[in-house]
């Protein structure tokens, strides 16, 4: 998989050798401005897929503003279901073991 859409914009997904920020190790990185998921690659496919759904959900909550104080657990909840349902409906290999 190459790219996933989460809501209407399309991330490329890259797997890369020793991902990292600055001296920080990362499994995997959600990239906004520049439209990519960076994940590390040298993860086995089942931790790449969870640190996947890890970025995605990352993507998600940029999407409806973040966690803000105000926000009720309620409406965190109602976002991520129907995000979810919406990036399932738009890349269903994603829900494919």
């Amino acid at each position: 998989m190459n790219i996933v859409r989460i809501g209407p914009i399309d991330y490329e997904i890259v797997y890369m050798p020793g991902l990292r920020d600055g001296d920080l190790k990362l499994d995997g990185w959600f990239k906004f401005p520049e439209s990519r998921i960076l994940i590390e690659e040298s993860l086995s496919n089942q931790a790449r897929r969870q640190i996947l759904w890890h970025e995605i959900l990352h993507g998600i909550f940029n999407q409806f503003g973040g966690l803000s104080e105000g926000r009720k657990e309620e409406e965190v909840i109602d976002a991520l279901a129907y995000s979810m349902m919406n990036i399932l409906r738009d890349n269903p290999e994603l829900g494919k073991s």
